[in-house]
């Protein structure tokens, strides 16, 4: 317990034992008739007890309520004195001292000893010898009130005493198993503890600092923190610390430190320690050893700008968004894909869907492009080769990849191609796939496919569905007689020919194989194949390609069959093509150079 909180309880203690003692010796002078004495008491002694016993109740300061206790003390019995002459005789000499005595204060002793001597001095000198025999008979019942007083005092001082004392030892019990465990937590804690003066000297280091730095802790003690810090960083700590300092803020820096002949990283945090004063005695500075954190920052900023070039150079465009779906990163690709589009502005930190209108200005079905996108992010699609026209006429292909981090959705990487010479080049390939070397109309493959489709659409619309199979007369001698490369131009000038009589777009002339050309008359009757047919074989015998071993003609010809059905699913379409070639086969038997239909 501080000296303040004893003067506290001495104050207390004095004002209750003034009121007991004025609630005894007043009832006693007036059975007396001790009015004069009564009087003096109640106009000076009771105000100023009156008055200890507020400010003692408003918790002023203690040293303050003890200086007044003491002269207030020393006045009343001056005035009690003078008024009524040997009333307080030995009192001046004991009292003061005594009450002295229980603050403690051997400061005080002293002085209400000399005041106390000096008075009794005075009144000695004033009245002579009296002052010691002219006491009354009741004076002996006063001090025996005053050292009844003074002996309840001291045994509640005692107990007082002993409570202080139990109290103060379990402060300190308190306060060492507090300074043991912290000081278990510095010596072993991963972090450093450095406590540092206001000029940076350093005054402890906490065991710890020889695990990082190879050294005890008492080689860093006495030296300066400065000594140990990098140049290029020391001016910053060194401004930060003054500051702290200044201000009684805290610190904050990221330094290297020397460890021998390397550098490592540490992140100080420091908190200085204000006394009561205001002024900062030290500082508390808790250190960490972050260089491995630090060269993992530094690998990974590598990779990002590593990982960054990379997809800056891919030959297709990258959006990438968080889980927010804000946009993260573009690549100049994308950039050079959309050039006329929001893509080429920077669009970072933004949603592509709200930010920018892509879908409508860029594709050319803009809404269902912008309503495709918002399902793919609903539903955390993944979409592989998706494609999707422009209004500049060019094709896109995209993919949506969503990227998953312990399972849960953290954004999406989209990825954007160009893929219009693409498109061209399988067009190209495809129609070359399905068009006839020599004669450069649809071949064998095309005339199956469309067939087909024909076939299933005039089932579903029961219209009727027209096969035309179509042979050259005695082409075999014709090559015998002529040469194949001959043979050849014969048969691309009849290839010609078929292709040049059909007028409709649906009508598809076909090399079926050889000397062999197939017709497909989709929504045609028989009578109308059988006109188209009749219109073919005379084209191609006005052509009057010379056939001198013919066994129909002297100039080259050509047989017919035509085949008309209304396809039903329970039908196959090969049905169609073996009624056709029923009805050539009566062509062929029938003197060739003619037109048969199957019946």
């Amino acid at each position: 317990m501080n000296n303040l909180e004893v003067m506290k309880q001495r104050n207390l203690f004095i004002i209750k034992a003034t009121w007991l003692f004025f609630a005894i010796d007043i009832p006693i002078n007036l059975l007396q008739g001790n009015f004069a004495t009564v009087k003096v008491l109640i106009v000076v002694a009771i105000p100023a007890l009156v008055l200890m016993t507020y400010l003692v109740k408003k918790n002023t300061s203690a040293r303050l309520v003890m200086d007044l206790d003491l002269i207030l003390i020393l006045a009343v019995l001056f005035i009690l004195n003078i008024k009524a002459a040997n009333v307080v005789n030995l009192f001046f000499l004991i009292l003061p001292p005594i009450i002295s005595v229980l603050y403690r204060n051997w400061k005080y002793i002293f002085i209400t000893t000399m005041i106390s001597a000096a008075a009794f001095s005075y009144f000695l000198l004033l009245h002579g010898a009296s002052y010691f025999t002219d006491w009354e008979a009741t004076d002996v019942i006063y001090f025996l009130l005053f050292f009844l007083l003074y002996a309840v005092l001291n045994i509640y001082e005692s107990k007082y005493s002993e409570k202080a004392e139990a109290l103060i030892q379990k402060q300190e019990q308190i306060l060492k198993e507090s300074e043991t465990k912290y000081r278990l937590i510095a010596d072993n804690m991963y972090d450093f503890v450095t406590v540092l003066a206001p000029d940076g000297k350093i005054l402890y280091a906490s065991p710890s600092h020889e695990n990082v730095m190879k050294m005890n802790p008492s080689e860093l003690e006495g030296t300066y923190s400065h000594a140990y810090i990098h140049p290029d960083d020391l001016d910053s700590f060194l401004s930060k610390f003054h500051s702290m300092i200044e201000t009684g803020t805290n610190l904050k820096a990221d330094i290297r430190w020397k460890v021998g002949a390397e550098w490592i990283f540490l992140a100080m945090r420091g908190k200085p320690v204000v006394e009561k004063n205001g002024k900062i005695q030290k500082v508390v500075m808790v250190s960490r050893n972050i260089t491995e954190r630090i060269k993992m920052e530094q690998k990974i900023k590598q990779t990002s700008a590593r990982l960054e070039a990379l997809i800056s150079h891919l030959p297709y465009g990258i959006l990438a968004l968080d889980k927010n779906n804000q946009v993260l990163l573009v690549n100049q690709k994308l950039r050079e894909i959309f050039t006329n589009s929001s893509f080429s502005q920077e669009i970072i930190g933004i949603k592509p869907i709200e930010g920018s209108a892509q879908g409508k200005n860029i594709f050319l079905e803009g809404d269902l492009y912008e309503k495709r996108n918002r399902e793919i992010l609903e539903h955390c699609e993944t979409v592989l080769d998706e494609e999707w026209k422009l209004k500049d006429g060019r094709i896109i292909s995209r993919d949506a990849i969503p990227i998953f981090v312990n399972d849960q959705l953290d954004g999406f990487l989209w990825q954007f191609k160009d893929i219009t010479k693409q498109k061209k080049l399988e067009k190209h390939l495809q129609e070359a796939s399905l068009m006839d070397g020599l004669t450069k109309i649809h071949n064998r493959r095309y005339f199956d496919e469309t067939l087909i489709r024909e076939w299933r659409r005039c089932a579903r619309t029961s219209q009727p569905l027209t096969l035309i199979m179509l042979d050259i007369d005695d082409f075999k001698k014709y090559n015998d007689t002529y040469g194949h490369l001959q043979g050849d131009a014969s048969i691309i000038l009849v290839a010609q020919t078929v292709q040049e009589t059909l007028k409709r777009p649906a009508d598809v002339a076909c090399r079926y194989g050889g000397e062999e050309f197939a017709v497909i008359l989709p929504e045609t009757h028989q009578e109308g194949g059988m006109k188209i047919a009749e219109k073919i074989r005379s084209a191609i015998e006005r052509l009057e390609i010379p056939h001198a071993t013919s066994s129909v003609s002297t100039v080259l010809t050509c047989s017919l069959g035509v085949a008309t059905i209304i396809p039903i699913p329970s039908i196959d379409f090969k049905e169609l093509i073996g009624m056709a070639d029923k009805a050539l086969y009566v062509s062929k038997t029938k003197g060739k150079n003619c037109v048969n239909a199957f019946k």
